[in-house]
């Protein structure tokens, strides 16, 4: 297989990401979530920050191998409500392709109403045979 295309994020789709303030070190805050039409190697990813000064990657961290970021630190809404973070997508071809996305992570007070649900981030797994209209995982409040 040729690597001939570039990971695509899927999850999260919004730019914005919420976290609730004053959770502790190593609150998972989101998962990335990316495929690659590629086979083999060429479709095999590694997640990670653009560390390039103008984000704020070194308060958080992604786990290369699943995309999950959590926190480094406490943040708390008073002294920052958003900070921004560039996410690398790349695959292990060679030479390897990858993707960048730009993240906004909002932090909401202990008593904001902005979450409906008990956690920020949600990901199911759809079996590739299933069929049209199957249900593969439900949301309650």
């Amino acid at each position: 297989d040729e690597n001939d295309n570039a990971p695509v994020v899927i999850q999260p789709l919004q730019k914005v990401i919420s976290v609730r303030e004053k959770q502790p070190l190593g609150t998972t805050v989101a998962q990335i979530v990316a495929t690659d039409a590629d086979l083999d190697e060429n479709a095999t990813l590694l997640y990670d920050f653009k560390k390039d000064g103008s984000s704020d990657y070194s308060l958080f961290t992604i786990n290369q191998n699943d995309g999950i970021i959590t926190t480094r630190t406490i943040l708390e809404r008073i002294q920052r409500q958003n900070y921004s973070i560039d996410v690398v997508v790349a695959d292990k071809g060679n030479p390897p392709r990858e993707s960048a996305y730009s993240y906004i992570i909002m932090v909401l007070g202990e008593n904001d109403n902005s979450l409906p649900f008990s956690k920020t981030n949600l990901v199911f797994s759809v079996p590739e045979n299933s069929h049209i209209g199957k249900v593969v995982g439900s949301v309650k409040p």
